[in-house]
């Protein structure tokens, strides 16, 4: 998984999220039979249910002492699944956006064609055209608009903040 990482390679995903998701299942089908192994040895041998309590307490805290290490490789297993999770909702997210703008560039190139195919109509001569088409960044209507979250940058005169008092 980590020689994956480092030479670049992509990880399987869906194959390890199965693994993380069974061995999570298993490990918490061990645990619950050893509590429920342990219940019995101790009622077996008389113990009153504080007791049992108690000692289920401390036999269960040393059970996961025991499988320290096991449990953080599970969480790094899960750790790696949200981590690729992540990674590949930010791919599509940046493939959206890309196609978003080139669907608007499109979009934007359709309109200047068609502006330029009505000026075209109303008799503008060939070398006005060229030069419209040319010279033109962006379609007529596309000045008008503006993006609500981007505002035009404003101007602050002066340059340098107040001295301190």
């Amino acid at each position: 998984m980590n020689d994956a990482r480092k030479r670049g390679q992509a990880i399987e995903v869906e194959p390890l999220r199965e693994t993380h998701t069974q061995i999570r299942e298993t490990l918490e089908q061990i645990r619950e039979a050893e509590r429920e192994q342990a219940r019995d040895m101790l009622k077996a041998a008389g113990h009153t249910p504080q007791q049992i309590q108690a000692i289920e307490t401390t036999l269960e805290q040393g059970r996961e002492n025991q499988r320290k290490e096991l449990v953080q490789g599970v969480e790094a297993i899960g750790a790696t699944v949200a981590s690729e999770d992540k990674a590949r909702a930010g791919r599509e997210a940046a493939e959206q956006a890309r196609q978003a703008e080139r669907a608007a560039r499109e979009a934007t190139e359709k309109e200047r064609a068609e502006h330029l195919a009505r000026l075209q109509q109303r008799g503008i001569p060939a070398e006005v055209m060229k030069i419209l088409g040319v010279g033109q960044a962006q379609a007529p209507s596309a000045a008008l608009h503006r993006d609500p979250n981007n505002p035009a940058p404003q101007v602050v005169r002066g340059g340098r903040s107040p001295a301190p008092t």
